[in-house]
């Protein structure tokens, strides 16, 4: 897909970007990596795009994206928010997660809202993230799409790990007095969107009900909307999952 630059000189930065919007059926997920003059960033298509009335991605998807430094920051009244990232993330046909801890001297009195993206680029392609976000820790795998038909050879799961950065903080509070809106909603069987309430969320899937590979998009509602792909077959629903949203 196609990729802009997006100038950053500042060390130890992530960037985390908001699920595309869905002006195209075919499914995209949004991908980031390191170069010389900060971070690339663009959109990935699903590998079986002729199952989508037979066309590959076209027009325009918007995204917004931030760009943090590593690190902790004491947000007052017991609330922390924290970002890191974690090397050697893979990706295994039977879907295994890795455990992977908060950094040293950071702890969550309860579950906190976490987002995670992909930060590197050793696999081309449709990949993402999966977790299941604890207490103690983060359960996270690649995601890729479903084993099934892909439409070029060149289109295939990932074979090298990646770095994955994660996001999480306790509850919503504020930074110098701007405020950060966190929450988790789930998602229903009988309507797959939900709403965070605030403009330009971050957000990922936080849990691990159902197994297939899944997705977020945003519709022209606003609202995010948990998707299958139709690689393997042509159903789309997913278990209800718990969506993590981060506003700024």
């Amino acid at each position: 897909g196609g990729s802009t630059i997006v100038n950053s000189t500042v060390a130890n930065t992530l960037m985390f970007v908001t699920p595309p919007t869905h002006n195209h059926d075919t499914p995209v997920v949004s991908r980031v990596g390191k170069v010389e003059q900060g971070f690339q960033v663009g959109l990935e298509q699903v590998p079986c795009f002729k199952k989508y009335q037979g066309n590959a991605h076209s027009g325009n998807e918007e995204m917004s994206y931030m760009i943090v430094s590593s690190g902790t920051i004491d947000l007052g009244e017991g609330k922390t928010l924290v970002a890191w990232s974690e090397e050697g993330i893979s990706y295994t046909t039977k879907k295994v997660f890795r455990s992977v801890s908060f950094p040293k001297g950071v702890t969550f009195s309860s579950e906190p809202i976490c987002v995670a993206q992909v930060q590197t680029n050793n696999n081309p392609g449709f990949i993402k993230t999966r977790m299941n976000v604890l207490k103690d820790k983060i359960e996270v795998r690649l995601d890729a799409a479903e084993t099934g038909q892909y439409d070029s050879s060149s289109m295939k799961e990932p074979e090298k790990p990646e770095t994955v950065g994660f996001l999480c903080v306790s509850d919503s509070g504020s930074i110098l007095g701007h405020p950060i809106e966190a929450k988790k909603i789930k998602t229903d069987k009988n309507d797959e969107t939900v709403q965070c309430g605030f403009d330009r969320a971050l957000a990922s899937i936080g849990t691990r009900n159902g197994m297939n590979s899944a997705q977020l998009r945003k519709n022209a509602d606003g609202k995010f909307k948990l998707e299958e792909d139709k690689c393997q077959d042509n159903e789309e629903k997913h278990r209800d999952e718990m969506i993590h949203c981060i506003g700024f």
